[in-house]
This record gives structure tokens, C-alpha cells and sequence, in this order.
């Protein structure tokens, strides 16, 4: 998905090269019942923050200010220093 929605060349390269590091493994379609299977315990508790990203990121949220349920990952910045 990273590799799709990149437009940073140099950021492309990384993710490439990163993919090799990688086994093939097999496309699935990513629904959100899979996130919800998903059973956390004390070893992987760690996990929760990086799993809720990538429910994100592979289940294309985009934040909505007005509302919704899911929290959401947004960057701010003060446009007067930019």
C-alpha cells in the first residue's frame, strides 16, 4: 500500500528495498473483521498502536473532524510559521 501511495523517489527506494527483505505471501482482501479478530495479550499489547494505523492506512479512513467513531492520526501545523 506504502508503495502505492508514495510520492517521495527517495522514500520509494527505501519501501522497495524494504519489499525484498520480505517472503511473497499472498493478497488478501483487507475488510474490517480481520482487524477485529485480531486478540491482543500481554506480549503483543505493544503492538495496538501500530496495528491501529495500519487499520488506517489499509482501510483508507481519512479523518472527519465533524464526526465518526475511529480516532485518527493528523499532523498540524501553524501556518503563520510556514
Amino acid at each position: 500500500m506504502l508503495n502505492r501511495i508514495n510520492t517521495n523517489a527517495q522514500l520509494g527506494s527505501r519501501i522497495s528495498s524494504l519489499l525484498l527483505d520480505f517472503p511473497e505471501v499472498q493478497d488478501i482482501k483487507i475488510t474490517e473483521s480481520i482487524f477485529e479478530r485480531i486478540v491482543l495479550d500481554r506480549k503483543t499489547e505493544t503492538y495496538k498502536n501500530a496495528l491501529e494505523i495500519s487499520r488506517l492506512i489499509l482501510l483508507n479512513y481519512h479523518p472527519d473532524v465533524s464526526r465518526g467513531t475511529n480516532d485518527v492520526l493528523a499532523l498540524m501545523f501553524d501556518m503563520n510559521v510556514l
